[in-house]
């Protein structure tokens, strides 16, 4: 009796993602900030185990302004990855999806979806977070704010894509722009947006009482008047006018 033998052929499911950084930082301002990331990543993944994959993608952050930095993500077009077939799109039904952001990536409740995580040793066990086309905060001031030397940070952010046997073999991705401006197409990205603590883009204005006087205790009091972004000043109890004189808040 011959025993037969059943064999598996095992697709390969290649997304692809373009990255972006937008540096937003006022020519004004004395200090600067920039990023450093691959122009590409690449996940290669199959439906053999348990059908995930994880990619690892540095970042380096530089700024003299120590008092730290915002740095967000989002896919202006999306998250969803669609079938391409010599660099055109071959379907208008989304193959992948985001995660739900609350199960493990191997979880069936994220089968033909990605996200990305921030945890630093990422196993298919890890819960990562959906991408969307509004901005989510991956590091923040209070994170990020040095107070020995200017800023120098690296490190990754992780994507992660689970798949199963009912996806065709071939190359996913973004969706392409075709209404760039009237200037042909330009593919989906994800982009990394960069700006320095409020307090590295501001103004200190100070108060001049023009005669008057500082109400006992106080100090002459001061606001931040952030670049570029029209402020009303603020009333203050600390200021007495001159004797006969009064102060009156503008509208």
């Amino acid at each position: 009796m011959k025993r037969k033998t059943n064999y598996f052929a095992v697709g390969l499911i290649v997304a692809s993602f373009l990255l972006s950084s937008n540096l937003d930082v006022n020519s004004v301002s004395a200090f600067s900030a920039s990023i450093t990331t691959s122009d590409s990543i690449t996940l290669d993944v199959s439906p053999a185990g348990d059908g995930t994959s994880i990619h690892s993608e540095s970042i380096n952050v530089t700024s003299d302004c120590r008092s730290g930095y915002n740095l967000t993500i989002a896919a202006p077009s999306g998250s969803n990855l669609y079938k391409y077939d010599n660099n055109t799109q071959s379907s208008t039904t989304a193959s992948f999806t985001a995660v739900d952001g609350t199960s493990a990536l191997s979880s069936t409740n994220n089968t033909n979806k990605w996200g990305y995580t921030l945890d630093s040793n990422p196993t298919a066990s890890t819960i990562f977070a959906p991408l969307s086309s509004t901005a989510s905060t991956l590091k923040t001031p209070s994170e990020t704010a040095s107070t020995d030397s200017d800023i120098n940070d690296t490190f990754n952010i992780n994507y992660g894509i689970k798949v199963d046997n009912n996806i065709t073999p071939g190359n996913y991705q973004m969706a392409t722009n075709t209404n760039n401006g009237g200037n042909g197409t330009s593919a989906g990205v994800i982009v990394y947006y960069l700006t320095m603590n409020t307090t590295c883009t501001q103004y200190t204005v100070s108060f001049n009482p023009n005669g008057g006087t500082l109400a006992s205790g106080t100090n002459n009091p001061e606001q931040g008047i952030q670049i570029g972004e029209p402020t009303k000043l603020a009333s203050s109890d600390s200021l007495k006018a001159p004797q006969g004189a009064s102060y009156t808040d503008a509208n």
